[in-house]
């Protein structure tokens, strides 16, 4: 038994509740980034929406550029020149707006019960629509004139608001509470794993991707997946694999694949089995005997080398370069909230066991 791992040496307040604390390189490290998309609900008779990965980097490359703009007082869009000959001109970061807004997902409905987003996607939303943005962004490249002036007075007008909008107490609230969870949820987990390690000094650390096969995600209700999870993860209770030393998971949408549980698995090394044949073990399982063959798996350990993941397999208490790997998991699990959340009531979007 251990007294310390190398999580109590970096950790010194910074996961506090009301700190929010995403890294730049956290931001690049989350790369199974969601969008929504939709997909027919043959139980509810209707079309819903949903997640699809097919979509990526759109919110992840938007968020930083919206912040930056915000944050600043610069005039974004002005006019060069006189007369009929004054072009519409951007700045440094107006131009970076137009380059994220131009580039992404724009078509994406904002109110549905199923995701809540971060306030300031909202802002931006209601902003675009209410000065039809999207619509006049096209009209900047032949524009000149009255035209580049009316624009760049639009633009501005547009931008000012949301500048307003964003620094009100009620906005930085809102902002507050929805980052307060996903804060939570990390500082939660980090403190799991640390208290795991704590107990241990090695640990078998597994990862596994538990969806569904194209053929048969639709059939599966989000109940039903909540089920599935539960079942496994009884099994893997039982010492199926031997002793389960904790365990964590994120759920969510994934395309074609479903319903979708990333799970998180400590053990104690097992002498008889690689940690891949673990893997292996509980996706089998998870396709058979849990989800009567339509369950499908991907198996992290296995692609751990040229995937270039640490913090898999057999990691030491002590080991700085596998603890990251283990907090940059973590990561991944909690902080892409930042960018939407699941939002279904009865359902979790992220759980872990107990010790």
């Amino acid at each position: 038994m251990r007294g310390v791992s190398v999580f109590d040496t970096c950790r010194n307040g910074v996961l506090g509740v009301d700190d929010y604390v995403l890294m730049p390189a956290d931001r690049e490290m989350v790369k199974y980034l969601f969008v929504l998309d939709w997909f027919w609900d043959e139980g509810a008779g209707e079309v819903r929406p949903c997640l699809n990965k097919d979509k990526v980097l759109f919110l992840q490359r938007l968020l930083p550029v919206l912040e930056a703009v915000l944050a600043s007082d610069e005039v974004l869009f002005s006019v060069l020149g006189e007369g009929e000959g004054r072009k519409f001109k951007k700045t440094e970061l107006g131009t970076r707006l137009f380059d994220v807004l131009h580039g992404g997902v724009l078509d994406f409905p904002r109110t549905y019960s199923d995701y809540k987003f971060n306030p300031f996607f909202d802002l931006l939303y209601s902003y675009l629509e209410k000065y039809r943005i999207i619509e006049s962004m096209e009209w900047v490249r032949c524009s000149a004139g009255n035209g580049a002036e009316s624009l760049s007075g639009l633009f501005n007008d547009f931008v000012s608001g949301m500048r307003a909008d964003s620094r009100s107490v009620d906005f930085r609230e809102r902002v507050k509470n929805y980052r307060r969870s996903v804060s939570k949820n990390y500082k939660s987990l980090m403190d799991y794993v640390s208290s795991v390690f704590v107990r241990h000094e090695k640990v078998q650390v597994l990862r596994v991707r538990l969806s569904y096969a194209s053929q048969g995600a639709m059939g599966v209700s989000i109940k039903t997946a909540g089920r599935h999870r539960q079942a496994l993860l009884k099994e893997l209770s039982r010492g199926r694999l031997g002793p389960l030393l904790g365990y964590a998971w994120r759920f969510g949408w994934d395309g074609s694949m479903g319903w979708c549980n990333d799970v998180l698995i400590f053990m104690s090394p097992c002498l008889s089995k690689t940690d891949i044949e673990l893997v292996e073990f509980i996706g089998r399982l998870w396709g058979s005997k849990i989800t009567g063959g339509v369950g499908v798996y991907y198996n992290f350990n296995e692609s751990k080398k040229e995937g270039g993941l640490g913090g898999l397999g057999v990691v030491r208490s002590m080991d700085v370069i596998g603890m990251e790997g283990v907090r940059k998991m973590a990561v991944y699990m909690t902080k892409i909230d930042d960018y939407f959340k699941l939002s279904v009531a009865g359902v979790r979007s992220f759980g872990k066991g107990g010790l």
